[in-house]
């Protein structure tokens, strides 16, 4: 019996092994074959994508999310709103379901608000002229539920100039011949280099300033029309504090004039942004104590005076010299039409009336310096016109150099 099992067993083996081999014999060219030691499932399709299996949902649960959808649902995402000084936009999101919203109430003009659809709220913010931050809030009513959403914007940080510096230059401004803050001399100064230090904006911009170099005279230095500026220039102002820009130079080479530009006096520097006064400071041109020089301190006019029969005007000056010990000084009196054309006589001759002085010592002082100056000649000259301008100078005679004067005057005859 042993011997007859073992021997079925033997033939149920060969049976099974050929069985295998007619199998792997029959496999067509390129399928792949089955390593029957590893329980590996072959993929015959091993690029197409596959499907994910889904996992099923409770009936209960799909019932709750439904009823959970079909319920009314409002909320506000934040409720806090806030801009920059400049202005700007600002969105709120709003997430509401089979409800509806209103707002009930608006915040300041300075706010527009604008509910968009259902879904949120634009709020447009507009500059803020102050440099103080403001605040507000609105209201937004959904059925008995009231959401307060608080609105702030910052203050505008504005250019703002703080104060203004100057230096002595060449025309460049590249070289500094003597330096911001230092003395100004009148027959060293060229070219007038100012410095601005101010406080920046929130963003960089160009800021176009205009700038009035007022004279000792009261006259505003390179301009015909009285509200035209000196020179207008473009700072590039950076954001932050004690900023500095440097302004146009403003002047002449004196040793090339052999003439000052600036004479001695106090001057006025105003700088305008936008229209308004940023700011005016005085600086003060001085005579070194070897130089020489005069310096109308003062004038005044008196029109309509009677002079040994003929009608004029009469004009005053208090002067002070300096180191002119010796020298001879001319007071004049240079006159012109309104275009600024020098009146002449019948011969062609400029209009000029002076008057000469000898200075008895270095520090001569003249109280008050006068001349009269007829008004037929003037009438004569100017024609049909009846507006003419003049010149008051102090000049050195002898090199036939001015010292001091004061410009920018008129008068006009009223009959």
């Amino acid at each position: 019996m042993i011997h007859l099992f073992s021997k079925r067993i033997f033939l149920m083996g060969a049976v099974m092994l050929s069985a295998a081999l007619v199998a792997d014999a029959a496999l067509p060219n390129g399928l792949p074959t089955i390593d029957r030691k590893e329980k590996e499932t072959v993929d015959l399709q091993p690029d197409a994508p596959k499907v994910p299996t889904k996992k099923g949902k409770s009936r209960r649960k799909a019932r709750e999310e439904s009823e959970t959808l079909a319920k009314p649902y409002f909320s506000i995402d934040k409720t806090m709103s806030s801009a920059r000084g400049a202005g700007g936009h600002d969105y709120i999101p709003v997430e509401a379901r089979n409800t509806t919203w209103e707002i009930s109430q608006y915040p300041a003009s300075w706010a527009t608000v604008t509910k968009s659809g259902n879904d949120g709220i634009d709020i447009e913010y507009a500059e803020n002229p102050s440099s103080q931050p403001r605040f507000s809030r609105m209201y937004v009513t959904n059925g008995s539920k009231v959401e307060v959403i608080q609105l702030t914007q910052t203050g505008t940080v504005k250019f703002e100039v703080v104060d203004i510096a100057f230096a002595n230059t060449d025309e460049s401004g590249n070289k500094i011949y003597s330096d911001f803050g230092a003395p100004l001399y009148t027959y060293d100064l060229n070219y007038l280099l100012p410095r601005v230090t101010y406080n920046g904006p929130e963003e960089a911009e160009d800021k176009i300033v205009g700038v009035r170099i007022v004279k000792p005279d009261g006259s505003v230095d390179g301009i015909e029309d009285p509200n035209d500026f000196t020179y207008q220039w473009v700072i590039k102002a950076q954001p932050g504090k004690d900023q500095t820009a440097d302004l146009y130079t403003w002047g002449d080479n004196v040793r090339r004039r052999g003439v000052p530009y600036y004479f001695p006096g106090t001057y006025s520097f105003q700088l305008w942004v936008d229209d308004e006064l940023a700011i005016s400071k005085e600086f003060k041109v001085s005579l070194k104590p070897d130089d020489y020089g005069a310096t109308i301190e003062d004038y005044w006019v008196e029109h309509n005076i009677n002079y040994e029969g003929q009608d004029g005007m009469l004009v005053h000056s208090r002067v002070n010299s300096q180191n002119l010990e010796g020298y001879k000084i001319c007071y004049c009196i240079f006159l012109k039409d309104e275009e600024g054309n020098p009146l002449r006589d019948e011969r062609d001759r400029i209009l000029t009336v002076q008057d000469m002085a000898d200075v008895e010592s270095n520090d001569f002082y003249w109280d008050n310096w006068s001349v009269f100056v007829p008004y037929d000649t003037i009438r004569k000259a100017l024609g049909d016109s009846k507006t003419f301008t003049y010149k008051i100078e102090v000049q050195n005679f002898e090199a036939q150099r001015p010292l001091s004067n004061v410009t920018g005057l008129s008068h006009t005859f009223t009959d």
